[in-house]
């Protein structure tokens, strides 16, 4: 059985290099400058930076709808929320600082420390919560840094360019987790990636269970280690 957070854990320790010297900014803790760009940064220089500024630990991504379009996605995303903060001290969440789903999640994410919102430089997520954080100068560049910095994905509802977003995500070697029950391209429609959808654990997240808080407890087992 898959065990993303164990794989997420196992790559930034192998990909983030050994941790600094005391007194320094080290990889546990952000560093001072985040929102310094070089001229022309490109994609994979943006990751680099933006790692090095997290800090380690698995990053989580959340992406969806920027207009929710279903009744129960909200309640949904409320729980879940309340939930997956408990991953461990050092997990990171960043969201893309749009509305709907990613403002959503912000709102009832306990934890600001761990909460960024990653924007084209110039723009603010105007979020209550969490840290904006800077890639790209438009939003094509910043989906592209986006897609590449995640270690985990949680994708709900969304259209096209959502479905789009996770194959990116996939590509990269990151584990995709879609709340299929939220319908959109989270659902297995629109293009969203065939091989994201073959986890039998998904299949109990499109199910009729009605009680949120099963559903919230299912997604933290889902991204925990397999017992």
């Amino acid at each position: 059985m898959i065990d993303y957070l164990t794989a997420a854990q196992a790559k930034c320790k192998s990909s983030r290099g050994p941790a600094a010297a005391p007194g320094q900014a080290g990889l546990d803790e952000p560093a001072k400058d985040q929102s310094v760009q070089k001229p022309e940064e490109q994609p994979a220089e943006a990751v680099k930076r933006l790692r090095t500024h997290l800090g380690s630990g698995p990053i989580v991504c959340i992406a969806g709808s920027t207009q929710l379009r279903e009744v129960e996605t909200a309640a949904l995303i409320k729980a879940i929320a309340t939930e997956v903060h408990i991953l461990g001290a050092t997990a990171k969440f960043v969201t893309g600082g749009l509305p709907g789903v990613q403002q959503t999640f912000a709102d009832e994410f306990p934890d600001g420390n761990r909460l960024f919102h990653m924007l084209p430089f110039g723009q603010k997520s105007g979020f209550q919560k969490g840290t904006d954080i800077f890639a790209g100068k438009n939003l094509e560049e910043r989906i592209q840094v986006f897609t590449a910095l995640g270690d985990v994905f949680l994708f709900f509802e969304g259209g096209p360019k959502v479905a789009q977003e996770a194959q990116a995500a996939l590509d990269k070697g990151a584990g995709i987790v879609p709340l299929m029950r939220t319908g959109g391209a989270s659902s297995g429609l629109m293009g969203f990636p065939k091989d994201a959808l073959t986890d039998r654990r998904l299949a109990l997240l499109h199910s009729g269970l009605r009680s949120k808080a099963r559903m919230s407890l299912l997604m933290r087992q889902h991204l925990l280690r397999s017992r």
